[in-house]
């Protein structure tokens, strides 16, 4: 029988997020999108949608980097995040909430860490009135530093990062050992990331060339391109002190949500109409690629927006309204993140 669903004390806990990242000295960019990143961590695969009979599942994992100078706050936002995850799983049961990598994880301890018994998470859902058990291998990277996890752009790793976001039922590597290969294959595979950097650093670590292997195609990309300065005393404190422990207690909750989204009528055609047309494209060479997935992203953010508010999988045109507005705010200012920086080439314009 799958688990009954705890009652939760937010009605929209990416509202309540809001609130608790309000005084945060960061971006509003970041705190707003950081929230999504927080839901998508929880949610893992445990919770789909199917478009179309003939293709897979789509899953609500995202890949989000946090872009802006010193001081817009990215580390604050990633590590109020962290907090809220470590809150949460206290007295969970084990293989079961989110799967928390830790800060140092480089790119060879990427495999290994997702193939760990620690990663083995499990599940149960309702699907023809009969419970269905399922267990995947998930992993949630929340890394203030870009430069950390990915030092400089390698093709293969990359590749495999490509791979991991589209959830697959299984991944397989070539493994060698002494004097002999292996595969290591990891069942139901989940990556879910949460990235932060400098603009001079992502440019240097992702060279022009990669904008059309698949991996910015896959990233939503917030840039701020201000440090936050905020008094760091102030007289009033109006802050409401019980809220961190609320939002982890309904992240406990909305971690035993699972099953299918089901799409309405409204959800549908508003859906279909922006795939067809795709309204707001970033006019910019590099992000041709990141244009044509637009409504992908879309699908994942919008289980995102609907997860938040209830536990009912259903996705109406309201969710669809709420994800587009997320969508928008992330590619807002994301052409000029390559303005007036210099590279071995000379500047770099927008163009």
């Amino acid at each position: 029988m799958a688990p009954k669903i705890p009652p939760r004390t937010e009605s929209n806990l990416l509202e309540s997020w809001d609130s608790f990242a309000a005084p945060l000295h960061a971006s509003s960019l970041f705190k707003k999108i950081g929230g999504l990143s927080l839901i998508s961590a929880t949610l893992t695969r445990k919770v789909w949608i199917k478009t179309n009979p003939a293709l897979p599942c789509l899953f609500p994992n995202l890949y989000i980097i946090l872009c802006g100078p010193p001081g817009a706050g990215k580390d604050m936002v990633i590590g109020a995040i962290r907090s809220l995850i470590t809150k949460m799983m206290e007295g969970m049961e084990q293989q079961s909430g989110i799967n928390l990598a830790p800060e140092s994880l480089s790119t060879k301890g990427l495999i290994d860490a997702l193939a760990d018994e620690s990663s083995r998470l499990t599940f149960s859902y309702c699907e023809k009135g009969k419970t269905v058990t399922a267990h995947y291998q998930s992993l949630y990277i929340a890394n203030g530093e870009l430069g950390a996890f990915l030092p400089e752009y390698n093709t293969q790793f990359v590749s495999i990062i490509n791979e991991l976001f589209n959830c697959k039922p299984s991944f397989s590597e070539r493994v060698r050992g002494r004097g002999t290969a292996s595969t290591l294959t990891i069942e139901n595979p989940h990556l879910c990331m949460l990235l932060g950097t400098q603009p001079a650093i992502f440019a240097r670590i992702i060279p022009l060339e990669a904008w059309q292997m698949g991996l910015t195609a896959r990233l939503l990309i917030c840039n701020a391109d201000e440090a936050i300065r905020r008094p760091v005393f102030t007289n009033v404190i109006k802050y409401d002190t019980t809220l961190f422990d609320r939002i982890a207690s309904d992240l406990r909750a909305l971690s035993f949500l699972a099953g299918e989204y089901k799409p309405n009528k409204d959800y549908q055609d508003k859906l279909n109409t922006f795939h067809m047309e795709n309204p707001g494209a970033i006019t910019h060479s590099r992000f041709e690629d990141y244009n044509v997935r637009r409504s992908l992203h879309l699908n994942k953010i919008a289980m995102c927006v609907a997860a938040a508010q209830s536990n009912e999988l259903v996705l109406t045109g309201e969710h669809f309204d709420q994800a587009l507005a997320y969508l928008k705010l992330s590619e807002k200012d994301v052409s000029k993140l390559f303005d007036n920086l210099l590279t071995s080439q000379g500047f770099q314009d927008s163009v």
